[in-house]
């Protein structure tokens, strides 16, 4: 499946890092926080120092904003498959982190490097978070309109508004290389 697939997995979801000048700087806010950021850091090009430095807001609290962080590491450190069984499985346990290191043997990583990676204060673990906020940021520049929330696909450069028939669309895509899930 993932050489027919373009897959990225950015674990920031509705997280932003709050500005100064935009409302949503003292508490999270989906509705105003999210948008003034993604309009200020949204261009790599023009986006100012601050844009991916310093505090995460995330919606679901601390506890999401720790578990986006360890994915984060996933995605730089380890495989593809690796990243998604790790995250499909921590999340099947409601990001509760103390799943965390069994989670990371179960899809086959070292949970010493990916806690070491998502520890506070690790160098490491910021520029994972800036890079996922980064993505999350350019979003809107890429695709000409707003992130769509958690999970957000996109399938041959279409932003899909559901992923209730996205097996479907996989398989059709997929042609005479689609699995046998496809069948």
């Amino acid at each position: 499946m993932w050489s027919i697939l373009n897959y990225t997995f950015i674990p920031f979801g509705n997280a932003y890092y709050p500005q100064d000048d935009c409302p949503g700087n003292t508490r999270y806010s989906r509705n105003l926080g999210v948008p003034c950021w993604q309009d200020k850091c949204g261009n790599e090009t023009t986006a100012d120092a601050d844009c991916f430095d310093g505090t995460i807001f995330c919606q679901h609290g601390d506890n999401e904003c720790s578990a986006n962080r360890m994915e984060a590491c996933a995605v730089e450190l380890f495989t593809p498959e690796q990243t998604s069984v790790f995250v499909y499985c921590l999340e099947d346990h409601e990001i509760d982190m103390s799943y965390a290191e069994p989670c990371a043997e179960f899809a086959g990583m070292d949970y010493n490097i990916l806690s070491a990676c998502s520890a506070d204060g690790s160098a490491d673990g910021d520029m994972a978070d800036a890079h996922m906020g980064e993505q999350t940021a350019d979003f809107h520049v890429t695709y000409g309109q707003d992130w769509q929330g958690t999970p957000t696909v996109v399938l041959q450069g279409q932003v899909l508004f559901t992923t209730a028939n996205l097996l479907q669309q996989v398989c059709k895509i997929a042609g005479d290389d689609a699995p046998p899930g496809c069948f």
